[in-house]
């Protein structure tokens, strides 16, 4: 079973095939891009397009209307050019354009995730502009010029947090507010910026500063002001604004079915992650419990073969979360067992994938700690070069992590999951608006991540471990089925939570009942 290498093989080999390319259709691609890269300034500016590196995004009202209309704009092209021209396009042309099409459909929606701002612990702006600063390939900082532009940023985060704060108050006005859990773990995020400007994320790129003369001290000394009089303050605001006012108003239901018209906004966010057209909750629930049922009864198969008899699944889990072999001692030691996965995975890709997919950026994979979010996440690389795909593990809580769920999840987030996905991205003949795609916001209303793609192929990659020998282990083995049952319960207890009317509760023990998952991986699966 490889249909998605056969696929990938199939795109690969377009890259060398001579297609006549309609010029409509190539600058209708290439405006779509261009509009997507002005509307997300910082997010691109991180990917590597430093056209936009001097300004953060515009977070008012009036853009997200302006975006809107703009949406409906190329919706409405892309569907002239198809009606004009749709015998004259090549086969990948004609796809292009029914791509932008579709992207603009889900962008111009009636339905809008504009008053859930980025202020969740997955969701970060606190997080996301600080990791920004602090991390070396985020933003270019090669010069003493790009240190200035750097500053023109910092100098524009008051205004970004006055934005962000009006949305919230507007979704409080209209019963748009986040449940409370979706803020539980935020307050660690503004910890970091309650120290000294010196001592903030905001300031690290600057103390990387070479040299002493007049102009780099210039630099130094205004940066200092700028984060000491603008940024803190600015984050202090945001800081007693969630915690006061909008804490006051979070939704007392978890699932959006608390929101007005919650039922439309879940239909249109079921659609926008799976790009399917009329998928109901049902549909997707029904998935969700029949895939838990086939891949517990799998799992319980291998488990008897270990020697775990005459147990129900729930003992079975307990005895192998409690067995010490599973545990790390240190950091350390995690890093350096998920080292030698990548390591080790390295060598036998050649079986499945051609040279276009192993290739220098497949072959580089960094393992870096998160600052934040869920267990783990992937980092792809920017478009110029500057940074390189990083596979990033969340080590503030050693016990979350056990060994037996290490092999699968290296494979989704490293190779052959998302580092070579990101990687083969580069190589790839798509356009560039598919190319260099917006995984932010993640809302009906904003160009669509194409979720479905992206978590597909990690899943995917999860089971070529089978065909690549990676599970010769069966501890290996229960660590595919682990992460798989988690795949699967997402389905159940999303649309429980959200359409069906769960509870927290309810749903964080429907997933420690039905995965081998810890309650810290649960619960941040639940609050996400």
């Amino acid at each position: 079973m490889r249909p998605i290498i056969l696929v990938l093989v199939a795109v690969v080999t377009l890259v060398n095939c001579e297609e006549k390319t309609d010029y409509e259709a190539t600058k209708l691609q290439e405006d779509f891009f261009d509009w997507k890269r002005e509307q997300w300034p910082l997010y691109y500016n991180i990917l590597g397009f430093h056209d936009v590196a001097d300004r953060l995004p515009d977070l008012s009202i009036g853009r997200f209307n302006r975006m809107r209309q703009k949406c409906e704009h190329f919706a409405h092209r892309s569907e002239d050019l198809l009606e004009r021209k749709c015998s004259e396009l090549g086969v990948r042309e004609k796809r292009y354009v029914k791509q932008v099409k579709f992207e603009a459909e889900m962008c111009s929606s009636e339905v809008s995730g504009m008053y859930f701002a980025p202020v969740n612990f997955m969701e970060s702006s606190v997080v996301s502009l600080t990791h920004a600063f602090k991390s070396k390939g985020q933003l270019k900082l090669d010069s003493l010029e790009d240190h200035r532009i750097a500053i023109k940023l910092l100098r524009q985060i008051p205004k970004y947090v006055d934005q962000l704060i009006y949305l919230l108050k507007e979704g409080i006005k209209k019963g748009y507010t986040y449940p409370k859990e979706s803020l539980t773990r935020v307050p660690k995020q503004f910890e970091a910026l309650d120290t000294t400007p010196e001592a903030t994320d905001f300031y690290v790129p600057f103390k990387r500063l070479k040299g002493s003369s007049s102009s780099v001290r210039s630099v130094q000394h205004e940066a200092l002001e700028v984060i000491r009089d603008q940024v803190q303050p600015a984050f202090n605001k945001l800081k007693d604004f969630l915690f006061g006012v909008y804490s006051d108003n979070l939704r007392k239901i978890i699932g959006v079915s608390g929101l007005p018209d919650g039922q439309k906004f879940y239909q249109a966010a079921l659609e926008y992650h799976t790009t399917i057209k009329g998928i109901t909750p049902e549909e997707v629930h029904n998935i969700g419990l029949d895939e838990v049922r086939r891949l517990k009864t799998e799992m319980m198969a291998v488990a008897e073969d270990m020697g775990y008899k005459n147990m129900t699944f729930k003992q079975f889990v307990k005895a192998l979360k409690s067995d010490p072999a599973q545990s790390f001692a240190s950091r350390e030691e995690l890093l350096a067992y998920y080292k030698g996965i990548i390591d080790r995975t390295l060598p036998k890709l050649d079986a499945l994938f051609d040279d276009i997919l192993i290739n220098n950026d497949t072959r580089h994979l960094d393992l870096l700690k998160s600052p934040g979010g869920g267990a783990a996440y992937y980092n792809f690389p920017s478009a110029d070069g500057r940074r390189k795909g990083a596979f990033y593990i969340n080590l503030d809580n050693l016990d979350a992590l056990k060994r037996f769920e290490a092999v699968s999840l290296t494979l989704h987030e490293g190779n052959p999951g998302h580092h070579m996905q990101f990687s083969f991205n580069k190589h790839s003949p798509i356009p560039d608006f598919l190319r260099y795609n917006l995984y932010t916001w993640g809302a009906p209303g904003i160009p669509p991540p194409y979720t479905s793609h992206v978590e597909g192929w990690g899943l995917y990659a999860e089971y070529l471990g089978k065909e690549l020998g990676m599970y010769e282990d069966k501890n290996d083995l229960l660590g595919f089925y682990s992460w798989n049952l988690l795949r699967a319960g997402r389905l159940v207890v999303d649309t429980g939570m959200h359409v069906f009317g769960w509870s927290r509760e309810r749903a964080i023990d429907y997933l420690l009942d039905n995965t081998a998952m810890s309650r810290h991986v649960v619960e941040g699966q639940i609050d996400r």
